[in-house]
């Protein structure tokens, strides 16, 4: 029922299995061997604290020890690719981290951001790359949340609910 289906589908899971990434009847990823063989090594101890030192100029003590604890970016690979963003890029990725946002999303979402003239089928494959059941993600002025899987009407159904909410007024 909530399966990947249709041709449209069938291009949205070409498309990811493009990138080495293999996509069950389910909708589920796998990794597939073209990713198995774009791993690359680690970073070195040096690299990595020097990443570590240009997080901490930039964003200060607190995100440098929650980075280092691995707690807002997991991978060492990906606290060296981070560290070597523009200084803007760090400021704008840092606070999407804080959020819970994995490394991959906020970069993808600040520094591969999708434009108003992309088309549907381009926001769909990033939203099945990224796994999960569901994706948020701006695109020009417009939010898209993209959900998929059996528990999709589910969560279109909670999401509808919490945009129909009044929103309380602040006082002022």
């Amino acid at each position: 029922a909530g399966g990947v289906a249709g041709p449209f589908h069938q291009e949205v899971r070409e498309q990811a299995e493009s990138t080495g990434v293999k996509v069950l009847q389910n909708g589920e990823r796998v990794a597939g061997k073209t990713a198995a063989a774009s791993v690359k090594s680690p970073p070195s101890a040096a690299a990595l604290e020097k990443a570590l030192t240009r997080i901490k100029t930039i964003l200060g003590s607190w995100f440098y020890a929650e980075v280092k604890a691995r707690n807002l970016i997991q991978k060492p690979e990906e606290i060296v690719h981070f560290s070597k963003l523009t200084d803007a890029q760090m400021l704008e990725i840092g606070p999407l981290l804080k959020r819970g946002w994995t490394f991959v999303s906020a970069f993808q979402e600040v520094v591969e951001r999708l434009t108003a003239d992309d088309e549907i089928r381009a926001l769909h494959t990033r939203a099945v790359a990224n796994g999960g059941r569901w994706y948020l993600s701006s695109v020009g002025n417009f939010g898209h949340v993209v959900v998929w899987g059996a528990e999709k009407d589910k969560t279109l159904a909670k999401v509808k609910e919490t945009l129909a909410r009044p929103s309380t007024p602040q006082p002022s």
